[in-house]
């Protein structure tokens, strides 16, 4: 049995960073990010989350980590990923609390953030606030990991995500803007703050960072243009920043979910909800925690070899 220590920290706009302490008297860190913006029809959620916790993995690992969330799509720090506030985000929170882990959910919604720290597991969690399209906002929650753990999360998931449909000819610039703003931009601004902040603490060696894109971003979607280009551009991105930070240890990967339960896909009628099915090999709409565990094995040296990869998880949609 390998046994792992890890800490992680998650923020608003999903998840954003967390920090990953190993076995054998290493220290090393995680960040998952995440970020929810409160718009209409935003992916993920809006919180994010603190969290240190006992995480068995595939009943071979033995995970101690404190994870920080930053929500509303996913950002989160000391683990930053998630959209705490609910959907893909909350459920990563809950994924690592289950396990132990104290949470520190940020998210732009702090009623939001707060409201999915008390339904978590176990006690410690905490809620903050963070903009992901803010740097100022972004590095201040970073400077509070660095304050409260000493060290930078190693551990990033940004899933920060919002929708603004419509058809491209009568799309917006706000709408554009606002979706490429939060979904791109935010995570640029998660992946650049955290890992400047492992370099100048030289914790890069063993980082990941996992993005959340999303499947429209490789296949496209009607009324969506808008929320494809900028998913589209978190892949490409992910793909040259794992070129660029390989050489410091820092493995960076994108997941790809598909139809997924969440409360945005409530809105959607049934008759389309059938449609969307009826391409989907097993037949049914997938679960947010089928997700966030494919998030908790990127994050771990289970996939210490994984880098630069783009993972669907769609249930066979095609």
């Amino acid at each position: 049995m390998k046994h792992l220590n890890l800490d992680v920290v998650t923020s608003s706009h999903r998840f954003m960073a967390f920090e990953y302490l190993p076995h054998l008297k290493e220290t090393r860190q995680y960040c998952v990010a995440s970020a929810d913006y409160p718009i209409t029809h935003s992916i993920g959620n809006n919180l994010g989350t603190k969290l240190h916790y006992k995480f068995k993995f595939m009943s071979r690992f033995k995970f101690n980590f404190s994870v920080n969330t930053l929500a509303r799509s996913r950002s989160a720090f000391s683990d930053v990923t998630i959209s705490a506030g609910n959907g893909i985000g909350r459920e990563v929170c809950r994924v690592f609390a289950r396990e132990g882990a104290t949470v520190i959910a940020t998210d732009q919604n702090i009623k939001a953030a707060t409201e999915t720290v008390a339904t978590l597991e176990g006690a410690g969690h905490t809620a903050l606030d963070v903009q992901v399209t803010d740097r100022n906002s972004v590095e201040a929650a970073f400077k509070h990991v660095l304050k409260q753990f000493s060290r930078p999360p190693t551990v990033i998931v940004n899933s920060a995500g919002i929708t603004r449909d419509n058809f491209l000819v009568k799309l917006s610039d706000n709408n554009f803007d606002d979706v490429i703003n939060v979904n791109l931009k935010g995570t640029f601004l998660v992946m650049q703050t955290a890992v400047k902040a492992m370099i100048e603490a030289n914790a890069t060696k063993d980082s990941s960072i996992i993005n959340i894109g999303s499947i429209v971003g490789k296949n496209g979607n009607i009324g969506q243009s808008n929320y494809s280009a900028s998913k589209a551009g978190v892949v490409a991105m992910t793909k040259s920043a794992s070129m660029e930070f390989g050489q410091f240890g820092i493995r960076v990967n994108v997941v790809l979910p598909g139809f997924i339960d969440t409360s945005m896909t409530m809105t959607v009628p049934d008759n389309v909800k059938e449609l969307f099915i009826k391409k989907i090999s097993l037949q049914r709409m997938g679960k947010p925690q089928e997700v966030a565990e494919v998030i908790a094995f990127l994050a771990s040296d289970k996939s210490s070899y994984v880098n630069g990869a783009s993972i669907e998880v769609t249930g066979g949609m095609h």
